[in-house]
């Protein structure tokens, strides 16, 4: 399934003076050019849509008012033409976006609109997958001889066809909050943070790059906005209402609040510009200027004062650098290493190579590693370079602990249950501390995986029809907390519908990659699932091998699954390979 995106109230008001003109593709209905009005966005990818036409009856007009919903404009002028004089007055297109899928039917003295949401956008540009039934009543009266509408729902109604064709998902980028250097926050160096927001498709390069930096210069979606921080100092805006690209180079004009930022900051601020910008448009650099003068980077080119997309720290990356890419398996109970070319297996030389291990997991930079031990009782850790040193106990006296999982952090978490509650552990430097998560409190958690940018984490939990797909956000300041979690509906209509879910990974920044039950399926496959749950996509047939395990290279993106016979199929791209086989548990690093 695949689901475009859409925009929200700031956007909306961010593009009015950016935005006119019009290019459109006929649809079925009555199209007609008229002399005078408004047309819609000339840089969108948009349909031609006609204002009312004498003599239209209810359902006409109903149907005409969702078309026009669907046709991105700055003010929505033909669609308010399709509502009475003090609807058009008071309707807020800006208010959010509700996707669909249905039909219009007369119902009386009323047009209802009937079917399934299959998703919502709030006025923060958020995308929420939801299936839920839709019941949409328009009512509508005679104002000058015509039939119009009055009262309509607040924000647009766009139907899932137009939804996929005319709006484009895109990342802005901030910064994991933390305090550097602390305990508690853990965080040492800043990260960057992928945000996804909804524009509409557009076909200018610079109208992109314009709505992107306006976004990015408001700040974060509501619900990452607890985990996150900006270079960006309040009240900054563009000083130059559009970003222009020319010959490889975004010029970007801030308002002079950002002269005061130091050059640790400036180089913050640079870093999330470019990384928004190179996400979606090809540019080779950005130039800021602040009252038409060069604002310097410490990155910048000392002549021209460019910053090439090149001089932005790679530490910065949401995927870290310095990942490992070593993949280690429990083969008989004992840990080992494989080679990646012959499938050949080397003990490892650790404590752990001749311990009954029940799962494992290797630190982002391939340094340590930890496993369950002692029938799930057990967490320890041990260096991978040192050969025969003991491995640490870092948590005893516990039940069902499930995989652990480093974060690029160097923090090792746990998942278990203690004095007949599940609990989340987190390890720093040896010492143990539980995280504070009310909003998992009484749920089944069978496994979790944190974001390559740690700031993201997602759980499988067990319920009554299966399983679900929940992801939450870290926030580290003077403690940690789990917060924000929500479920990804992964039993979509118009999706595959995986509804019993094994195992759980990243497979970039932003997609998961799910082992899941797809309905009328008798065994799982794996599916990558957007971290909106706005697309879930089949990444080859499981046929009959069960998998039941997967493993994701931080370094290459490629995923390794384990079957429930022990065999192991690697990810060739197109196709999956069989590779290693009498494998109990697979890992790479992070």
């Amino acid at each position: 399934m695949s689901r475009g995106r859409a925009t929200g109230a700031a956007l909306l008001v961010a593009l009015t003076m950016l935005l006119a003109g019009c290019v459109s593709v006929p649809t079925a209905g009555r199209i007609e050019r008229v002399e005078g009005a408004q047309q819609s966005c000339q840089n969108c990818v948009n349909v031609e849509v006609a204002p009312p036409s004498p003599g239209d009856d209810p359902e006409q007009i109903v149907d005409g008012f969702l078309r026009a919903n669907a046709n991105y404009q700055p003010t929505y002028d033909v669609a308010k033409r399709y509502l009475t004089r003090e609807s058009a007055q008071t309707w807020k297109p800006q208010a959010g976006v509700t996707v669909y899928s249905g039909a219009t039917a007369v119902d009386g003295d009323r047009v209802r609109l009937t079917g399934r949401t299959i998703g919502t956008v709030a006025e923060d540009r958020a995308y929420t997958a939801r299936d839920v039934p839709l019941d949409q009543a328009f009512t509508l009266v005679r104002q000058d001889g015509e039939w119009r509408i009055d009262a309509p729902p607040s924000g647009l109604l766009v139907a899932d066809y137009a939804f996929d064709q005319f709006y484009a998902t895109y990342d802005l980028f901030f910064l994991a909050n933390g305090r550097p250097g602390g305990q508690a926050g853990a965080v040492q160096s800043p990260v960057l943070v992928p945000d996804p927001i909804y524009l509409p498709k557009f076909r200018s390069p610079d109208s992109v790059a314009s709505a992107l930096v306006k976004q990015l210069l408001v700040g974060p979606t509501t619900w990452l906005a607890g985990s996150v921080t900006t270079a960006v100092p309040p009240g900054t805006t563009l000083s130059v209402d559009s970003v222009t690209i020319a010959n490889g180079v975004a010029s970007v004009s801030l308002s002079d609040t950002v002269l005061s930022l130091p050059d640790t900051q400036r180089s913050l601020l640079a870093a999330q510009i470019v990384y928004t910008l190179k996400e979606a448009v090809a540019i080779q650099g950005v130039a800021i200027t602040v009252s038409q003068q060069g604002f310097r980077v410490p990155e910048s080119d000392p002549t021209t004062l460019v910053v090439p997309t090149t001089s932005i720290s790679s530490q910065l990356d949401p995927i870290s650098p310095n990942a490992g890419n070593q993949l280690y398996v429990v083969s008989k109970g004992k840990v080992a290493l494989v080679d990646a070319g012959t499938g050949e297996l080397r003990d490892f030389a650790g404590q752990l190579g001749s311990d009954d291990v029940r799962s494992l997991a290797v630190s982002v930079t391939d340094t340590d590693l930890a496993a369950v031990t002692s029938g799930g009782t057990r967490l320890v850790q041990t260096p991978t370079a040192a050969a025969g040193s003991q491995a640490r106990t870092v948590l005893s006296g516990v039940e069902g602990l499930v995989r652990p999982q480093f974060t690029r952090f160097g923090e090792l978490w746990a998942l278990g249950r203690e004095d007949g509650r599940q609990r989340l552990w987190r390890v720093v430097d040896g010492k143990k501390s539980v995280v504070n998560a009310p909003e998992l409190e009484g749920r089944q958690l069978t496994a979790f995986r944190f974001s390559p940018d740690g700031v993201r984490v997602a759980f499988l939990e067990r319920d009554g029809s299966g399983s679900r797909l929940l992801v939450g956000r870290v926030n580290r300041g003077d403690r940690v907390d789990i917060e924000g979690v929500r479920e990804l509906d992964t039993r979509q209509p118009e999706a595959p519908q995986l509804t019993r879910l094994k195992d759980v990974g990243w497979l970039d920044s932003t997609h998961l990659l799910v082992l899941g039950v797809a309905k009328g399926a008798d065994v799982a496959a794996p599916y990558a699932v957007s971290e909106d749950a706005s697309t879930i996509t089949d990444q080859g047939e499981a046929l009959s091998w069960n998998p039941v395990q997967l493993a994701v290279s931080l370094r290459t993106q490629s995923a390794i699954v384990r079957s429930s016979n022990g065999q192991t199929w690697r990810d060739q791209g197109t196709t999956w390979v069989q590779f290693i086989g009498d494998v109990d548990a697979v890992a790479y690093p992070g």
